[in-house]
């Protein structure tokens, strides 16, 4: 079966018989071949590589270091710095605590590298004949058609906010994006894994940086003036600081900090507190962006490209699509992605159950119902000049 000719142009909505085909882009995509070699994360080497399971098992090995090495060496220490009795109520309470958000987080980071994102093979639109789906419909607001959206390389009819990955070579059902860390794409079925790692990321590194930071804080830098251990170690920093000419001011509190920590409590307390100020950072750069979208209900590929996919506004007339349109609350967004169990999901390590028809019929927000119900209006009243607005408009 042969696409539609779908008419429609860059910046506005279309005119029958003054529009352009909507598939030309993705058509002339299809045609070209990517090369063999030179071709970054495209070569066949390397996105086999990347999906591999040695690949995954290393970035997990990576990732699990410091809940790993926290729980089983560090936390012991920290608590025994804290002068907190082995096996009290305020120890076993922090050690429960500790473990939760360790097993939860390793549990959705395995989780989103090796459950399936989601294909679109399979689906068939409800108007097959013209390869449109329907939109969820809010109330008081009109029915929308997605325009159809045909893959040259798989040959079937794509979803709404479904796109075709390149690293995996099918379509995915509402795609985020491919993410090479964890080697899979994130789709339907494994974004709720995704942002529960993210989330559980913050949640424990930062409890991670609060044990450390106390624990450095009992180590009572000052008593370097009062003990015979501190001022030694006072006199071999100034040593190290006059010989190098690098440490003074700050850098030389914190040198004396941590020898002085290093002196009391170790090296394990240390290599802790290093590894979660790294994870924080690396946490905060790309789990930042990734929940603020979560709870926009868009997604990453919604965000760089924006304007690529159209609803039909009447036969042979389409409105390109915003970032915005499908955003609802954030609570009900949320829910979207983690699916109605999402709460027993951030209680325990279980897998989510989404619903496959929200991803099939994306229900619009009700801003984009209104905008497009302004804009049948006017295509129905004057045919001939219809226009789209740009801007903070989700249309």
């Amino acid at each position: 079966m042969e696409p539609p000719r779908l008419r429609q142009r860059q910046d506005c909505c279309e005119k029958p018989g003054q529009v352009q085909d909507a598939n030309d882009e993705a058509e002339k995509e299809g045609r070209k071949e990517r090369p063999v070699s030179g071709d970054g994360m495209h070569h066949p080497c390397c996105r086999s590589f990347l999906a591999s399971p040695f690949w995954k098992c290393t970035t997990l090995v990576v990732v699990g270091f410091t809940p790993v090495f926290g729980m089983c060496l560090a936390m012991p220490e920290l608590l025994a710095a804290l002068e907190i009795p082995p096996w009290s109520l305020m120890w076993t309470s922090n050690f429960l605590f500790g473990s939760w958000i360790s097993v939860q987080f390793l549990f959705n980071f395995i989780a989103t590298q090796w459950t399936d994102p989601g294909g679109c093979k399979s689906i068939k639109p409800p108007h097959e004949v013209t390869g449109q789906f329907a939109l969820g419909r809010a109330a008081d607001a009109p029915q929308l058609l997605y325009a159809p959206n045909w893959c040259q390389k798989c040959a079937h009819w794509k979803p709404p906010r479904s796109h075709h990955c390149s690293m995996c070579k099918r379509c995915v059902l509402r795609m985020d994006h491919h993410c090479p860390f964890t080697g899979n794409c994130i789709g339907m079925r494994n974004h709720g894994h995704f942002i529960l790692f993210y989330i559980f990321s913050f949640l424990g590194v930062s409890y991670s940086l609060v044990l450390c930071l106390a624990a450095v804080w009992t180590a009572s830098y000052f008593s370097r003036f009062t003990t015979a251990a501190g001022a030694k170690l006072y006199e071999n920093q100034r040593w190290i600081s006059q010989q190098t000419h690098i440490v003074s001011g700050l850098n030389s509190m914190l040198l004396s900090v941590l020898l002085e920590v290093l002196h009391r409590n170790g090296i394990t307390i240390l290599v802790q507190l290093g590894a979660s100020i790294m994870a924080m950072v690396a946490v905060a750069a790309t789990g930042t962006p990734a929940l603020h979208l979560a709870w926009t209900n868009t997604t990453t590929m919604e965000k760089l490209f924006p304007m690529k996919e159209y609803v039909q506004l009447k036969e042979q007339v389409y409105c390109p699509i915003g970032p915005g349109f499908y955003r609802q609350s954030g609570r009900e967004n949320l829910k979207v992605i983690l699916g109605d169990r999402w709460w027993l999901r951030l209680l325990f390590p279980v897998r989510g159950s989404v619903d496959q028809g929200e991803a099939l019929a994306p229900r619009p927000s009700k801003e984009g119902c209104l905008s497009c119900s302004l804009r049948i209006v006017r295509a129905i009243r004057t045919p001939l000049t219809i226009g789209t607005r740009r801007g903070r408009s989700p249309l």
